[in-house]
This record gives structure tokens, sequence and C-alpha cells, in this order.
């Protein structure tokens, strides 16, 4: 049932009135809390070589993020189905006319992942993906061999934090909740380990209905500044804790949500003041990428969709049904 918030001592919007007159609002909302740490370990790095992932290279590839979906057998319930999430344009690469920098970049399908000792395994996961036909998503399910030392430094984020539609309406998010992306910082790679960053920013527009990108997919817009290599990111919400306190069944006590996967930003570009800067051959040589600040996100329930498609949903039963039963123990006699 959705709660009414224009309650007043639920109201989080603090009424004045100027020297003419004039009435307005101010929102007294609380301010973002400090993120924990462990979050950032959901987070991989996406490249196009093993060579490349060895030393970083700050022009290649993506960011994903670890995500776990629950197995349908109660005895395997402790041991998920781990997947890989990232973009479609990370793994497919882009072409030099639809990249933003007007140059051609290769799919990325090596992840780069944490250990506990300070090693960044690498894990070549070459064929295996699927991705959405209609949203910018691709996921990896990780075999058995595939999965880095069970001495690991990452974290996986469960697919019942992901956003639903009827949870936006539940909780009147939209415009204005706050946000926040884990993902890359290229240049600031390092070779010994990732080190994801976080960018905040809060929604730009509303929800429901989605907007729709000049590609004919779902997204939204969040006003943050995605660079280069954010592609994959997972964008999660906070909880406030108004809604913590009316939604707890919902919410299951978590204080943050995912909220989607973030596709790239908005910018447009402008012709170049100064010619000789010489960006590529393609007919975007003279001109320039503008960063607007505002990101488009995939939304996640878009990202429950693909997880929930037939043959990925069949790929995960095939793999349960490779695995044993438990012995069943006889009935003991009194």
């Amino acid at each position: 049932m959705r709660r009414d918030f224009s309650l007043l001592e639920l109201d989080p919007w603090r009424y004045e009135t100027d020297a003419k007159g004039n009435r307005y609002h101010i929102h007294q909302g609380s301010p973002m809390p400090r993120i924990p740490d462990e979050i950032l370990k959901c987070s991989v790095y996406l490249y196009s070589t093993e060579e490349r992932a060895n030393f970083g290279a700050p022009v290649d590839g993506g960011s994903g993020f670890l995500l776990s979906y629950p197995t349908g057998r109660m005895d395997l319930r402790p041991r998920p189905h781990i997947y890989v999430v990232t973009c479609r344009h990370v793994i497919h690469g882009e072409p030099a006319h639809m990249a933003s920098d007007g140059k051609e970049h290769p799919g990325a399908k090596v992840v780069r992942f944490n250990a506990v000792d300070g090693t960044n395994p690498i894990v070549s996961l070459g064929d295996g993906w699927h991705s959405a036909i209609n949203d910018d998503l691709a996921i990896r399910l990780l075999d058995a061999d595939k999965r880095p030392s069970p001495v690991r430094a990452f974290r996986f984020i469960p697919a019942h934090l992901l956003v639903t539609e009827d949870l936006v309406t539940n909780l009147s998010l939209g415009i204005g909740n706050e946000v926040f992306m884990v993902g890359r910082l290229i240049r600031q790679e390092q070779e010994a380990v990732n080190c994801p960053i976080v960018r905040f920013g809060h929604i730009s527009c509303p929800l429901l209905p989605p907007q729709i990108d000049s590609f004919g997919e779902d997204i939204f817009l969040a006003e943050y500044r995605s660079l280069g290599k954010a592609s994959g990111s997972p964008v999660f919400l906070e909880i406030s804790d108004r809604q913590r306190a009316f939604y707890k069944d919902q919410l299951e006590g978590n204080e943050h949500l995912l909220l989607g996967v973030n596709k790239g930003n908005t910018g447009y570009r402008s012709p170049a003041e100064e010619v000789s800067i010489q960006i590529s051959k393609a007919p975007s040589a003279f001109s320039v990428h503008i960063d607007s600040s505002m990101s488009m996100v995939v939304p996640a329930w878009r990202l429950r969709a693909l997880l929930e498609k037939e043959d990925v949903r069949k790929q995960r039963q095939a793999i349960e049904d490779a695995i044993p039963l438990p012995p069943v123990c006889p009935p003991s006699i009194v």
C-alpha cells in the first residue's frame, strides 16, 4: 500500500514567506550518509585483452559488477549463480561513428577482479554472454572454473536488491532522489588492484514511464558525471530514513538498492574552435565531445527481465540439474 508522505510529521519541505509575502518551500532532506567501503567490492573492470588488463590500460574496456541470483533448489541456496553485469556496447565494442570520442573501441570480455592477497585475478570470459536486444545490457554467468580463488575480496549484489516498477510507485521514487555510481576512473587504474570510485548525484526525470534514448531503449536520467569507461557501472539508490521506517518489509533492512546500470553520458558534439586539434579521421574530426554532466541509466527492472529470459533461465536450470542431489538419510528407528 502506498503511504502518504504529505503528513506534517513526514513532510520533508520547509515553508517560508519572504518580505513581500511570497510563500516558497525549501527541501530539508538528510545529507548522503557515509557509503560503506564494502560496496566498492562489487565492481569489476573489463578490458579487450589480458595484456591490457595486466597493466590497467586507461583507454580500453569498461566497468561492470557482480550480481548473485538464487538457485531453484533449496540445497543449493548457499551457492547462488554469479553473473558479471555490464553494458552490451562494452562487450561488443563501438564503431568510430558511434563512439563519443570518434574512435573505434574493441569489445571487452576480459574481467579483472580484486583478491584479498592484493592481487588482481584476470579471467577471459570469451563467449557465453547474454545481451538484451532492446536494452544496453549484457550478462555472463561465471562458471565454476571461471571464478577466481575462493579467497577473494569481491562481493555480489543480490538480485533481490534490484528496484522494481512497483517499488518505484510504492516509495514515490523520482526527481531529486539521491543516487551514486560505483565504477572506474580512467587514468587512475593502478596495476596491482582495482580502485573503483563513487560519483554522487540525483534522479533528474520521472522513472515511470521511462525515457527513450536515440536507440529506442528505455533509460532514465541522473545528474552525475559519467566519464569514459564507466559504462556498465552499478547505480545505487540511497534509501531515506522515512522510507526505511515505512517500507521495512519490502526493503528487508537494506540501506541501498540497485536502481540501474550506467549506460553513458548524454553529451553532444560541438565544432572545435582549434582545427589543429584533430580528433580522428571520422566526419566528426573537427568537433569535440561536450560533457553535459547528465547520465543515462538503464533501469534495474530491465536487468531483471534479461535475467529471467527463457534461455538465461534454462542455462541456470541445466547447471542445477547437473549437480547430484544430496543423499537422503533413512528414517531413524526408535
